[in-house]
């Protein structure tokens, strides 16, 4: 098709394509605003430093053990001694699912994230998981020549949580643009479908490629002349008339 072909359609069927869009986008804000269940997410940030500030291997040593320290915040005896702060009915796999570790090399930190369908139960989770681990290095560190210790501590403490899920314009753009593709979809092939009824002069121009000079007009529809002759049949028949081989 030309260009021109593809501008016909959009102005003969565009109104189809501004529909479904517009019914998919407001479906999609309106599931995303009630029938997801909303999330949230509170961070606490960990740093660790070594016990001897100025010594170049020891800042090299604690990038190599950063990962495996980011690890262990997941172990369970962390889990263990949080849940049991927490007080919460949950599995400790389920607890354990709630956050995750995001160590920083560069930086020297361990960033903690958690999550729950409670901003203030996420910004619980995030916290205790921070002062288990603190304590559990602290403890650790008793078993460690001390030039060798590494030290962890809070940065910052975790706040109310922020919503993370549903995205209401995220997820509103994503259903507008998938009523787009649909309706043009939709519109395309309803075009499709009639690409080969001829429905005016214009029409028969475009298909055949010669101008039309002129058209039969039409005398009456099918079902009013197949009424007229089934008329003038019965008054044959009461006249006798009749010749059924017609």
């Amino acid at each position: 098709m030309e260009l021109r072909d593809y501008a016909r359609i959009l102005l003969k069927r565009g109104w189809i394509i501004v529909l479904v869009a517009f019914v998919a986008a407001t479906s999609a804000l309106i599931f995303s605003k009630f029938f997801i269940t909303p999330e949230y997410r509170s961070s606490v940030r960990l740093t660790a430093k070594p016990a001897r500030p100025g010594d170049y291997g020891s800042g090299l040593a604690i990038k190599n053990v950063l990962w495996n320290l980011s690890e262990q915040l997941r172990s369970d005896e962390v889990v263990q001694e949080a849940a049991n702060r927490l007080q919460l009915d949950l599995p400790l796999e389920t607890l354990r699912g709630r956050i995750t570790t995001d160590p920083d090399e560069a930086r020297f930190t361990i960033r903690i994230d958690a999550w729950d369908y409670d901003p203030i139960i996420a910004q619980q989770i995030a916290q205790a998981f921070a002062q288990v681990f603190v304590e559990k290095n602290t403890r650790d560190n008793l078993e460690v020549d001390q030039r060798d210790r590494i030290l962890v501590d809070i940065l910052n403490n975790a706040k109310y949580g922020e919503r993370i899920k549903p995205r209401n314009k995220v997820n509103t753009l994503a259903g507008g643009i998938m009523g787009l593709l649909l309706g043009g979809l939709i519109a395309f092939g309803l075009e499709y479908v009639e690409a080969g009824t001829v429905y005016s002069a214009e029409d028969v121009e475009r298909y055949v490629g010669v101008p039309v000079l002129g058209a039969i007009p039409a005398t009456g529809s099918s079902e009013a002349l197949a009424t007229e002759e089934r008329r003038r049949w019965w008054q044959r028949v009461r006249l006798g008339g009749v010749s059924y081989g017609r």
